[in-house]
């Protein structure tokens, strides 16, 4: 195995639990907040937690660097 396939691996693997935390943190989101963004449509609702859990995941990775 090449150099580069073992980093090209790395990051597909640091890639995929990355997205297994955004989705955990997205779940987390959702259930807190559905209470108090009841006026938003179920569309809104979605960007507003996927938008916060893609924040939340790139500044917890930016504390780990």
């Amino acid at each position: 195995m090449k150099s580069h396939d073992k980093q090209v691996f790395t990051e597909t693997g640091m890639s995929e639990v990355h997205a297994l935390r955004e989705k955990v943190v997205r779940e987390e989101l959702a259930r807190r907040l559905r209470g108090v963004c009841g006026n938003l449509t179920d569309d809104d609702f979605k960007r507003l937690v996927h938008e916060m859990a893609a924040r939340q995941v790139r500044d917890e990775r930016r504390s780990t660097w």
